[in-house]
């Protein structure tokens, strides 16, 4: 069970391929800050239009029932 530093070295040398750089980080950091602006951009249309939508759908059943009323 003799091992030498070059064996200890190697193996610890393998374990760190495994661990992330700084520059992996930032690269990763970047990709969510772009994935994030995207989902709320789309979070932003959806709810814009479901807004319009939900008008709509007030304004109609409103005259729905105004005319029913009158009627």
């Amino acid at each position: 069970m003799a091992t030498t530093i070059e064996d200890r070295v190697s193996k610890l040398e393998g374990a760190y391929e495994h661990l992330a750089t700084r520059a992996d980080l930032a690269e990763l950091k970047g990709e969510l800050k772009a994935d994030l602006a995207e989902l709320k951009a789309d979070m932003i249309k959806w709810m814009v239009s479901l807004m319009l939508a939900s008008a709509g759908l007030a304004a109609t059943i409103a005259l729905v029932i105004q005319r029913f009323a009158s009627g």
